[in-house]
């Protein structure tokens, strides 16, 4: 796959080869090369507070109707389309930066996290998720009964 000079069909055959590699290959695979390569997707940031976790998605092109969210053994799931700005008939792409296509990202949530009270917002193009944290001392107060020893 050429990076520049390309024509405008080769965005659809990049899609094609990113699910026959994900169908080879494995999801670990695509998921380990992420983290490598952050264009297979959209870039995330993942930062910790004192009692919140936040995760942003550069997600500019999705619309809310397309991203969908999702807990799954620990681990958050985003997913979705992202569309190009504008159907532009290219007669050569001189640079494409972009992540454009389907994606999904997989972060594993910290075990003393609340994900059952995430929030989520999108605004001008970045999701933005709060995952409450609780501290150790307020999870072994919460998991303390009558049962105890």
């Amino acid at each position: 796959m050429k990076p520049f000079h390309t024509k405008g069909s080769d965005r659809v055959k990049g899609k094609a080869n990113r699910s026959k590699i994900t169908k080879t290959l494995g999801s670990d695979f695509m998921e380990l090369l992420t983290e490598v390569a952050p264009l297979i997707g959209p870039r995330i940031d993942c930062i910790w507070t004192e009692n919140l976790l936040y995760i942003t998605a550069d997600l500019a092109g999705a619309r809310p109707h397309d991203i969908n969210l999702g807990i799954n053994s620990g681990s958050l799931i985003i997913s979705g389309v992202i569309h190009p700005p504008a159907n532009i008939p290219a007669k050569k792409i001189i640079r494409q930066e972009r992540f454009f296509g389907p994606f999904q990202k997989k972060i594993k949530l910290p075990v003393h996290c609340l994900p059952d009270r995430l929030k989520a917002e999108l605004e001008y193009g970045i999701l933005t998720i709060t995952i409450p944290l609780f501290s150790k001392t307020s999870a072994q107060e919460e998991s303390h009964d009558d049962h105890s020893v």
